[in-house]
Formats: structure tokens, C-alpha cells, sequence
């Protein structure tokens, strides 16, 4: 039984790190180990958390796989406005394509800040997309969706 659950939490710790989904990837990581060392007392004490991560995770993840998904880049409903941090989200969004082009590791500083910004939003998978695009050397994809952004699809 051990050896499934580490399995299995284990391939969701990868897919957490893919996503850059960073709370989640820590909780499996953590949960990992109390289960490679069958400490029982410990994985009690990792769940609550652990389950709060994935239901934040699952359920941003949920808005952005609604019908009409392909057509928006955020789920509906949502503004922007109404994070604080907007201003500051929105300067590193118009920053990013000539950092591309410039500083490649500047480029990345900035999409991880954007990603602490957006952490527990409905834009995080956006996000998330960005930093996989990013990751993939897809520069294009990532500047389309970019494009998208600051046309206001969606936003």
C-alpha cells in the first residue's frame, strides 16, 4: 500500500513541478517522504495541507476547462481589477517580450514573480501556461498569448 501511494504522489509531485504549481509540488514532496519513511504521525500532520493545495490547484484548474475555454484566456466573469496587484502584474506582462529578446534570465526572474503574484488566482494556470511555454523555449506560443492578454482577450 505504501509503495502505490508513493506512486502515485510521487507522479503528481512531477506534474506540480511542470505546472509550477509550488505549494502543491512542496506538500507532495514532503508527503513523499513521510511516506518512504512510513512515518504515519507525519503524513497526519502533511494531509490537511496537502488537500487544501489540491483543491486550490484542482479547482483553478476547474474555471479554465469550461466550455469555451479555447475561446478565453480566463475563466468568465473574472477581472482583473479586482487583484490588487494588478498594476504590477500587468508592467511585468509588458515587460516580458523584449526581456525575450534581451535577458533570458531576467525574463524568467519576471515570469516567477508573476507567478508569486497570481498564486491562489484564477490567472495562476495562465500562468503556469507561460512558464511551460517558457521551459519549452516556445517563445511564440508565449508571445501569443501575451498578444492575447494585452488585447484584452479575455481580460
Amino acid at each position: 500500500m505504501h509503495a502505490k501511494a508513493r506512486e502515485i504522489v510521487h507522479s503528481l509531485k512531477g506534474v506540480c513541478g511542470s505546472l509550477g504549481t509550488e505549494e502543491l509540488f512542496l506538500a507532495s514532496r514532503d508527503l513523499e517522504m513521510a511516506i518512504i519513511n512510513q512515518n504515519t504521525t507525519q503524513i497526519q500532520t502533511i494531509l490537511p495541507s496537502f488537500n487544501a493545495a489540491f483543491d486550490r490547484v484542482f479547482n483553478s484548474l476547474s474555471l479554465w476547462l469550461k466550455p469555451g475555454y479555447a475561446d478565453n484566456t480566463t475563466p468568465q466573469n473574472f477581472s482583473p481589477n479586482t487583484l490588487e496587484n494588478w498594476p504590477e502584474i500587468q508592467s511585468i506582462l509588458k515587460n516580458i517580450p523584449s526581456l525575450l529578446e534581451s535577458d533570458l534570465v531576467e525574463a524568467k526572474k519576471q515570469l516567477l514573480s508573476l507567478q508569486k503574484l497570481t498564486q491562489d488566482t484564477p490567472l495562476s494556470p495562465l500562468v503556469s501556461l507561460l512558464l511551460h511555454h517558457f521551459h519549452q523555449l516556445d517563445f511564440d506560443s508565449l508571445l501569443s498569448l501575451l498578444r492575447q492578454l494585452e488585447g484584452g482577450g479575455g481580460l
